[in-house]
């Protein structure tokens, strides 16, 4: 994201080269059509998988969201169409509203997701990982 908004900055300074306010415009322009809709769904995502992290840590129920675009990361394990979505979303080549609006994706994502659960992770739970800490520095 950062890349993506030092080379638009660039682009506007070779454009608006001596009009400071105009390219002040223009750069904030830049600023909100380019970087700020990854911004927000960056935000959005952050702060879910953060309550999922936390809910984890703290053996609550995890939280989930009802967006289509949340769900892409469960189902994006079981279809190989949707796990290129997932790439192109993560590689900042296509924003979430672009997958979305292809035709039957968004009804694909769902139909996926609400079929298969996500994947447990693999190895010990968190309880089960401080109890063998714990077991290995009585021993």
């Amino acid at each position: 994201m950062g890349l993506m908004h030092a080379v638009g900055t660039v682009e506007m300074i070779e454009r608006h080269p001596r009009d400071s306010v105009s390219l002040a415009l223009a750069h904030d322009a830049m600023t909100q059509d380019t970087v700020t809709p990854w911004y927000r769904y960056t935000a959005q995502f952050d702060g879910l998988r953060a309550g999922q992290i936390n809910a984890a840590i703290h053996e609550l129920d995890v939280p989930t969201s009802t967006e289509p675009i949340d769900a892409l990361s469960t189902a994006m394990m079981f279809d190989a169409e949707l796990y290129l979505a997932y790439l192109e979303v993560v590689s900042l080549l296509a924003q979430p509203d672009e997958i979305l609006s292809r035709p039957g994706m968004r009804e694909k994502i769902v139909e996926v997701a609400s079929s298969n659960l996500a994947a447990e992770p693999r190895g010990p739970s968190r309880a089960d990982l401080i109890r063998l800490l714990a077991d290995h520095g009585q021993s």
